[in-house]
């Protein structure tokens, strides 16, 4: 029995050393591994995939020369070629966005306004496409609708802000000095000197600055009266004369994005209910910056489904507007 356990003692040890040894042995060998070298690490991942990335660039370089190509056709007037070139397209996908958009830009070139507008709102019921909006913009300016054509150029400025530069040059169109070169101003502040400079070394067409600030200039140096910039309508769901052309448009104190927020982390709707994404909206924005009268733009008050039936409550406990001001008064 003693000698049993001698025995065992003696094993344990020798398990024991055994595994020190195998403990010291691994830490030399981590010791003398190279570290992992992270920048050739990164190289080798980027060699791996170079060749994707290329033929995707060079398939994209393709389509969009494919496109200028037809572009070019619509504004050297070839509308012959531009069509039969969009037609082949539209046959194979009748619903892709950019095919559908230059066929209405054909039609735009022609003056054919109301067969444009067809094709940018078929657009839009397929897809909602700030494209396409730009475009409408485009038309509404021909036909000196300036409200709807501001009301686009907005849609796509809240995505891009390049189009500060064709709303403010709306605006003037409307006689809202104001607004227009509150959005000049915009645009200034994003292409500087200096960007505008790297831009064009870069062959990216951009407005020139110094056009944009002459467009200013010439804004500040118009005098104008009481009847060239404020005009009044009838509102039917208030009883009272309300602005729809003013000096200076109201602004929702946190910008649009803070609106949006608000409207985001208020609006609640059971999920039985069908869920609706798009919604057009009118109010008035009163003289202390209080939203009144909210409703569906086109629609009665018992056709409201229930999402705007909640967007119409989200909006009435909207926070105050800054109002807009009409003859430098509120």
């Amino acid at each position: 029995m003693p000698i049993a356990k001698r025995l065992l003692g003696r094993l344990k040890r020798t398990h024991l050393i055994l595994v020190i040894i195998l403990l010291v042995t691994f830490l030399m060998l981590l010791m003398r591994s190279p570290a992992p070298n992270i920048n050739q690490s990164i190289a080798n991942l980027r060699a791996e995939v170079a060749p994707s990335l290329d033929s995707m660039n060079v398939s994209l370089s393709k389509e969009n020369r494919f496109f200028d190509s037809i572009q070019y056709l619509i504004d050297s007037k070839q509308f012959e070629g531009a069509n039969l070139v969009i037609d082949r397209l539209l046959r194979k996908e009748p619903k892709n966005d950019r095919f559908l958009i230059l066929k209405g830009k054909v039609w735009y070139a022609r003056g054919n306004y109301d067969s444009a507008m067809y094709y940018y709102n078929f657009t839009d019921s397929i897809h909602v496409n700030s494209a396409a909006g730009v475009e409408k913009a485009k038309v509404y300016t021909q036909l000196k609708n300036y409200t709807k054509a501001i009301e686009e150029y907005r849609i796509a400025y809240n995505h891009n802000f390049d189009f500060s530069l064709p709303l403010a040059d709306v605006f003037v169109l409307n006689n809202q000095k104001d607004s227009a070169l509150k959005y000049y101003e915009i645009y200034l502040a994003n292409y500087t000197d200096s960007v505008y400079k790297e831009l064009k070394l870069q062959g990216i067409k951009v407005y020139p600055p110094d056009s944009v600030r002459s467009k200013i200039n010439s804004l500040k140096i118009v005098k104008h009266t009481k009847s060239s910039y404020c005009d009044e309508i009838f509102d039917s769901l208030t009883a009272t004369m309300v602005y729809y052309k003013y000096e200076e448009e109201p602004v929702y104190k946190t910008g649009i994005g803070g609106m949006m927020r608000f409207v985001t982390a208020n609006f609640y709707i059971t999920k039985n209910e069908p869920w609706q994404s798009l919604f057009k909206i009118t109010f008035i924005v009163d003289k202390d910056g209080s939203v009144v009268a909210p409703r569906i733009e086109g629609k009665p008050v018992s056709d409201y489904s229930a999402s705007e039936r909640e967007m119409i409550r989200v909006f009435r406990k909207m926070p105050r507007w800054e109002p807009g001001k009409c003859n430098h008064t509120k």
